[in-house]
């Protein structure tokens, strides 16, 4: 049941609402402040500047920064399609979801979040050279890897890295590639910052780490996140700020 706001309450509007059981009153309000889902990616963010991410991702991209003022740089466009992936993207229309994501953006320093066609257009540009090993030592390789099988399932129902398809077949390739960089990314992140901890799958790390609300504010002249402490066990398993 909705009560509707009279005509002498202040700008923001509020919206009196029951609760489906326990018919408790509650009120429905706005704030102007950015909100994210995905406080906990904090953490990720943190671990990638320790590693030199921003400084290293640039250097290997085959091709020259497009020279287009209005153009987003490449390696912004790679970092937002991995963190698009680490929070659940399963198609590329997914990565759009990000865009209105303030509080990510602030994380990562960015002042515009590519679209999911600049995305796109960022893979089309790749050329991928497979490997030339012999089968019999591929195999051997492969083999060597205990739990190959189980990796490549949680990188198909994890990451869906057999979900970001492009019509030229390198271009798919190269995107599938980027997935399983992000696969070692969060394998080193766990590796560094919990090594004592039993391995988590991806979607494990999704829900009990990313997964946190989050809220963007000012203190002064700093930008400050602030991390839902309500939120599951948010309060405990992204206290890693307090642990370095």
């Amino acid at each position: 049941m909705l009560k509707q706001p009279g005509p002498t309450l202040h700008k923001t509007t509020r919206t009196e609402i029951t609760s489906r059981f326990g018919d408790a009153k509650l009120v429905l309000d706005e704030t102007p402040k950015a909100i994210s889902p995905f406080g906990g990616l904090a953490s990720f963010i943190s671990f990638l500047g320790q590693i030199g991410f921003a400084r290293q991702v640039p250097q290997p991209l085959p091709f020259a920064e497009p020279t287009s003022n209005n153009a987003i740089p490449l390696a912004h466009c790679l970092t937002a399609f991995l963190l698009s992936v680490v929070v659940g993207a399963q198609r590329f229309a997914h990565c759009e979801w990000r865009r209105a994501d303030r509080v990510l953006h602030a994380l990562l320093g960015l002042e515009r979040f590519p679209s999911d066609d600049t995305i796109r257009n960022f893979f089309l540009r790749f050329w991928v050279t497979n490997r030339s090993e012999g089968a019999l030592e591929l195999w051997r390789d492969y083999n060597g890897r205990a739990c190959v099988e189980q990796r490549i399932e949680e990188l198909k129902h994890d990451l869906a890295a057999d979900g970001f398809c492009l019509q030229p077949f390198l271009a798919t390739e190269a995107a599938f590639l980027a997935v399983l960089f992000t696969f070692n990314l969060l394998s080193l992140y766990q590796h560094q910052t919990t090594p004592d901890a039993p391995y988590r799958q991806p979607e494990t790390l999704r829900v009990a780490v990313f997964l946190c609300g989050a809220v963007q504010g000012v203190r002064g002249r700093d930008v400050v996140i602030k991390l839902s402490a309500a939120w599951a066990d948010c309060a405990n398993t992204n206290r890693w700020w307090t642990r370095r």
